[in-house]
């Protein structure tokens, strides 16, 4: 029987970091950030930044952080190997909604 594949969660992020995500964020993206087991980010450092404002099954520094930027584009199956297994990743934008006015186009 074939794994059963993981899904990509595209993930908006504050556009400042005092801006409260209680009330900025829905409630469901909670339940989708504590059940991520990687994230495909813009850059490491707001790729952390922002597991760090939520709850998450490990430790945020444990969770896997691939680099996705204009500046560093690879093949894209690289990043889509651990949901082909089954994995569940986020994909995040240093500020705003991914798709809008980044590369991420590109993975969605």
């Amino acid at each position: 029987m074939p794994n059963e594949k993981g899904t990509l969660y595209l993930l908006p992020n504050l556009l400042s970091n005092e801006t409260d995500i209680d009330i900025s964020f829905p409630g469901y993206l909670k339940e989708i950030v504590v059940n991520l087991d990687g994230l495909i980010a813009e850059s490491a450092p707001e790729g952390r930044r922002f597991l760090k404002k939520f709850r998450t099954k490990v430790p945020p520094n444990q969770i896997p952080i691939a680099v996705f930027s204009k500046k560093k584009q690879e093949d894209l199956s690289f990043y889509f190997e651990p949901i082909e297994e089954g994995e569940n990743l986020g994909y995040v934008v240093d500020a705003g909604m991914p798709c809008l006015a980044d590369p991420g186009y590109q993975l969605v």
